[in-house]
């Protein structure tokens, strides 16, 4: 029969085990601060501004840009989401004054008003109209589905307010919006609160609409900013921004149309300035 442990080999074996528990708890101190340090470097490094970023969906692939850098976390952030005409030169060029870059671009805009800005490029690399991409021909209605994926990607990796939310797009970017985010239902999935606008086209919806919400109608306001030399103004039958202007003021939105004087469908470097004048009026 085992005898019992004396006295002295008791306080031994309680003094090795108070030192292992003592290792094991600063192993686990140590990993447990290695894990937070890795979370938060990666945090940080997505808290920076990317470009020409890949991403696949709904059997698209195609880039976008995201910038997220020097914005204040402590405070709500919201979500920016700008779609470009037919060869997204703005997109192509982000350094040029023309769309995203400079003190008025809309870079900086979206750091104004503490939101991310997410600019996807089409998915369709073979459109007829400008140098090769563009929202309103192929399929539409699956570009809006990859666009609507990739932006609750991004909701997914960062805190976004959803009652923050400002959508904007020049040429077929505002048809995009428009004809398909707004009817297919990806807007009012993605947003509770904001603006939408529609610089220099947006025409009625070119698919089924979803069944809006009151709190949605009311909520987002829908702006259309146009020269009145612009054929997209009333020139393109169901195409044009008198169409949709029509159709969603009908349909009971909240809803403004800016008409510019003298002014055509050229807009280079006015982009900036318009949204943020309506995230101005329309986002707190």
């Amino acid at each position: 029969m085992a005898s019992s442990l004396s006295r002295s080999q008791s306080d031994i074996l309680m003094v090795v085990m108070a030192d292992v528990s003592w290792v094991v708890t600063l192993v686990w101190i140590l990993l447990h601060k290695k894990h937070t340090a890795i979370v938060g470097a990666a945090a940080n490094a997505m808290r920076t501004d990317r470009t020409n970023l890949s991403f696949t969906s709904n059997g698209y692939t195609s880039t976008y840009h995201l910038y997220a850098g020097g914005l204040d976390w402590s405070k709500s952030v919201g979500l920016l989401i700008y779609t470009d005409g037919s060869g997204e030169f703005g997109l192509k060029n982000p350094k040029s004054s023309y769309l995203l870059g400079g003190s008025d671009g809309m870079i900086a805009v979206a750091k104004k008003h503490n939101m991310v800005l997410l600019t996807p490029l089409s998915p369709n690399k073979n459109c007829a109209d400008g140098d090769g991409s563009c929202w309103y021909m192929g399929d539409p209605p699956g570009y809006a589905r990859w666009v609507e994926a990739l932006v609750k990607q991004v909701q997914s990796q960062y805190p976004i307010d959803k009652k923050r939310i400002a959508v904007g797009g020049y040429s077929s970017g505002a048809q995009f919006s428009t004809e398909w985010w707004v009817p297919s239902g990806a807007a009012q999935r993605t947003m509770t609160d904001g603006v939408i606008v529609a610089i220099s086209y947006g025409g009625s919806p070119k698919m089924p609409e979803v069944a809006y919400t009151p709190a949605f109608k009311s909520n987002v306001h829908i702006n259309w900013n146009v020269g009145s030399k612009d054929s997209s103004y009333t020139g393109d039958g169901n195409y044009s921004v008198k169409a949709g202007y029509d159709h969603y003021t009908s349909a009971g939105f909240q809803t403004s149309l800016d008409v510019l004087p003298g002014v055509s469908h050229d807009r280079d470097g006015q982009f900036g300035a318009v949204m943020d004048a309506q995230i101005a009026k329309h986002i707190i």
